[in-house]
């Protein structure tokens, strides 16, 4: 991830911002460069996602969110 996120930030797409008060936190932004590619790719993200969900339901999509964000708050937990 640390070497991702190098690569975006020499290319000017993110930079990195120091939490204050505690060095460890660092939080990462999208630069002007970065909101322009990400309002370019949209488009093509949500063609894709629809294209991923074709055939289910709203509340199939609603449930299945719902699962994958409860996935991830389990995943973080098991990090910490």
């Amino acid at each position: 991830m640390t070497r991702l996120i190098d690569r975006l930030e020499a290319k000017g797409v993110v930079v990195r911002k120091v939490g204050i008060g505690d060095r460890r936190l660092i939080s990462i932004e999208l630069t002007a460069t970065g909101l322009a590619i990400a309002k370019k790719a949209a488009p093509t993200f949500e063609s894709v996602n629809r294209q991923l969900l074709e055939g289910f339901t709203d509340k199939e999509v609603e449930q299945l969110t719902g699962m994958l964000r409860r996935l991830s708050e389990n995943a973080r937990r098991l990090s910490a």
